[in-house]
């Protein structure tokens, strides 16, 4: 499978910058070092889960964190197929 980088608008960056990686499975997908790091990120929410999102032709993979006190999600990149991870639901549950 394909994953592509995603890299917010307001940033300036040259599509030949932008990180493109093909991975063979969910868990090596997962285990990049810069998707991995959101795990133990310095966010005040603790991590709750890997989820992704229907996005055209693609899959959307997001990082969801979630305590009793906040929810916050922010999208990592782009995948050209479904992963089977749960299904975003934008901290509905």
């Amino acid at each position: 499978m394909i994953f592509r980088q995603h890299v917010p608008g307001f940033v300036e960056m040259d599509d030949e910058d932008k990180m493109v990686i093909e991975v063979l499975s969910t868990e090596e997908l997962l285990n990049i070092d810069w998707v991995a790091q959101n795990k133990d990120s310095r966010n005040p929410i603790p991590f709750w889960r890997y989820s992704q999102s229907k996005y055209g032709s693609e899959w959307m993979l997001l990082v969801e964190y979630k305590n009793e006190k906040g929810y916050e999600w922010y999208v990592l990149g782009y995948i050209d197929q479904d992963i089977n991870l749960p299904q975003f639901e934008g901290g509905k549950k």
